[in-house]
């Protein structure tokens, strides 16, 4: 158990602390885009979390984490309220690809999908643990 979930809190407790040194000065950019590329890595590996879990092989690329997550849905309607590939798109384009890659964080849009990483993080470690307990 929690063989990616350490991962991924580790990642996202650093995350939050650049976004807490963005914050305070606001002037260097690269800490905001630096803190969404360290959550999108936390989401990542929560993701892997996941797939682990659901004895699912956990890929290196995005659009299989991503598939992943939706067959896993498919499979078990209970946890498609979750929506886990949908937040997982939204955190790959929000955070990945438009903040860190691009620059475009714009606020707070940025700052509040920070945030919701934390959620993400611990329905993946709930569910986790749920499926390898049983």
């Amino acid at each position: 158990m929690a063989q990616y979930i350490d991962d991924a809190k580790a990642l996202y407790r650093h995350a939050l602390r650049e976004l807490g040194e963005w914050r305070i000065s606001q002037d260097d950019h690269t800490l905001l885009r630096d803190a969404a590329e360290k959550t999108w890595g936390a989401v990542t590996e929560a993701a892997n979390e996941v797939l682990f879990a659901y004895n699912l092989a956990v890929p290196s690329g995005t659009n299989a984490r991503r598939n992943g997550l939706i067959a896993i849905q498919r499979r078990h309607r209970q946890i498609r309220p979750l929506n886990m590939a949908r937040r997982f798109a939204d955190f790959l384009n929000v955070l990945h690809k438009n903040c860190f890659y691009e620059g475009n964080c714009p606020l707070p849009t940025a700052t509040e999908t920070i945030a919701a990483a934390q959620e993400f993080i611990d329905d993946a470690e709930t569910l986790s643990s749920a499926v390898l307990s049983s």
